[in-house]
């Protein structure tokens, strides 16, 4: 094993809030270091760190991130990864039920007590649970799979996504190539 000491070009943001801003609170501080020569990404912040490598970029990897500042789901995509929400996934598959017109002469009984359904905290007992629900109702759920209202329900964390906006609204701004506008 080696090791060895790299010191690579860099550039480093600072953004404090201050009061009286629109989202004072959500996010007091953040650092963003950018790692010009390895492609790195990284930013710690009171509400939570973030960090991603891609690839070498042959215009740069400044005016790469520069280029993002309108690609925020990509980024939340890079530098994230979406989180199951038990609240969100009950009310999409409740509306689903709702609409459905296969069962449309089960529908009261089939949503009589849905709002009990016990929280889960993952995905996969999620969709076990809904699956024995419907199954206590005597519906048969193959003309409808669960996991599609589950995956659409999954949402990045808050934290994640204010740290995102504010990276784009204050530092990707910096980050505008000189003389050009790419």
């Amino acid at each position: 094993m080696t090791t060895e000491e790299l010191q690579p070009k860099i550039r480093q943001f600072a953004v404090r809030q201050e009061k009286g801003d629109e989202h004072y609170g959500s996010c007091l501080w953040l650092y963003a270091t950018i790692d010009l020569e390895h492609n790195i990404l990284q930013i710690v912040s009171d509400a939570g760190n973030l960090s991603y490598r891609w690839p070498k970029q042959p215009d740069g990897f400044d005016t790469f991130l520069y280029s993002l500042r309108r690609e925020r789901e990509y980024l939340l995509g890079k530098m994230s990864k979406q989180e199951f929400e038990f609240d969100n996934a009950l009310a999409a598959i409740k509306h689903t039920f709702e609409e459905a017109d296969d069962y449309a002469d089960k529908r009261e009984d089939l949503l009589k007590d849905f709002d009990d359904i016990e929280s889960c905290d993952t995905a996969d007992a999620f969709v076990q649970v809904v699956e024995e629900y419907l199954d206590a109702h005597h519906c048969s759920y193959e003309w409808y799979n669960v996991w599609d209202d589950v995956v659409n329900s999954f949402e990045y964390p808050c934290w994640a996504q204010r740290v995102i906006d504010m990276f784009i609204d204050y530092v990707l701004p910096l980050l505008k190539p000189k003389g050009g506008t790419k």
